[in-house]
């Protein structure tokens, strides 16, 4: 199965893992770790956690207070975003409004080496706004 990555997404990993960075030192690689054993919890077994709106599901991280919320390809998982607890909560019918406000997207190929030390972690397919997957 392959993972492709939202860029919110990823752009999200990436100032959270910065963030943890500046807090404590080898705190951003514990977080990444925590992503990637969360991903393949997920793609183990991709339809077993909540359904949230529609296709979208949510997988909460057990060390950080995260939340992953995904699809369910045929050929494998679109990881649309990561949100904090506390910055993101709320109803089932706001977090509904999120995922049906212009978050239909379309996929190309790309690689999402951000920085070296991130460079060849994840390989992911950029989404291209304004079009319908």
């Amino acid at each position: 199965m392959r993972v492709i990555y939202h860029p919110a997404a990823e752009a999200e990993i990436i100032d959270v893992a910065q963030f943890y960075a500046r807090r404590i030192s080898g705190l951003e690689v514990e977080f990444l770790n925590a992503v990637d054993q969360a991903v393949a919890a997920i793609l183990e077994s991709p339809e077993r956690w909540r359904i949230i709106n529609a296709d979208v599901r949510r997988y909460l991280m057990a060390r950080f207070p995260f939340a992953i919320y995904y699809r369910v390809l045929p050929d494998g998982l679109r990881i649309l975003t990561l949100k904090h607890h506390s910055r993101h909560s709320g109803t089932a019918a706001s977090v509904a409004e999120f995922f049906s406000s212009g978050f239909n997207i379309a996929i190309s190929n790309c690689s999402y080496a951000q920085s070296e030390s991130d460079r060849g972690r994840r390989e992911g397919t950029k989404i291209a706004e304004g079009e319908v997957p």
